[in-house]
């Protein structure tokens, strides 16, 4: 009984706890990643480049 709790602990551990550190990390690094190009300028580069494409597209389809 005690080998069979030794293993579910251990299940617990190495999925469920290990798996919500490893969520919050990837998740904290995404935010940080997007921050970035925020913040960098970059991502009004990104809008202005979107809307000339779709500006562009919106042109080649009613011409």
């Amino acid at each position: 009984s005690i080998r069979i709790f030794s293993e579910l602990t251990s299940f617990f551990d190495s999925c469920v706890i290990d798996g919500i550190i490893n969520g919050i990390g990837i998740g904290t690094f995404l935010i940080a990643e997007g921050l970035k190009y925020i913040a960098s300028g970059r991502f009004s580069f990104y809008l202005l480049l979107y809307l000339f494409y779709y500006v562009l597209l919106f042109l080649l389809i009613h011409l």
